[in-house]
């Protein structure tokens, strides 16, 4: 019996101490962001939305686009994939292939119209499984690489 109790004791613990421990751990992102701050919420109620938050408090996919080599069916299907994953939203990175690669595979140009239609779908696919899309801007590390002459 006394076991149980402790448990239990420990359970209620980590659940009243999680709320305070995902607002430090999301830098002071409060999940009063995802809740309806008109109505008034129950502690079972807040332990549920916590268990299943709004899409802004999941984790994000930093989402590679290498080379640029995207179309719209792989896009769908990675972003259903990330969906299925518990995740709120991608960020897009779309970086170039190093030069060094032999015989890179054909990619969009950057900012073409088409690879802006391919953002555009992203988006739409995004929005229609409720996730977040945010893109880097530029492509790749705009700060440097292997390239930089160290003078």
């Amino acid at each position: 019996m006394k076991k149980e109790k402790a448990v239990s004791s420990r359970r209620e613990f980590i659940k009243a101490t999680s709320l305070s421990a995902s607002y430090i751990g999301l830098g002071g992102f409060s999940l009063q962001n995802c809740i309806d701050k008109t109505q008034s919420y129950s502690y079972a109620d807040l332990f549920e939305i916590f268990k299943n938050p709004e899409a802004e408090a999941r984790p994000f996919f930093r989402w590679w686009w290498n080379g640029n080599c995207v179309n719209k069916e792989e896009i769908t299907r990675e972003l259903e994939i990330i969906k299925k994953s518990g995740a709120g939203g991608v960020e897009i990175n779309p970086i170039a292939m190093p030069d060094h690669v032999e015989n890179p595979p054909e990619g969009l140009v950057w900012l073409s119209e088409e690879w802006c239609e391919m953002i555009i779908h992203a988006a739409n696919e995004s929005g229609r499984l409720g996730l977040i899309t945010d893109l880097i801007v530029g492509t790749g590390w705009p700060f440097g690489g292997e390239f930089i002459e160290p003078e």
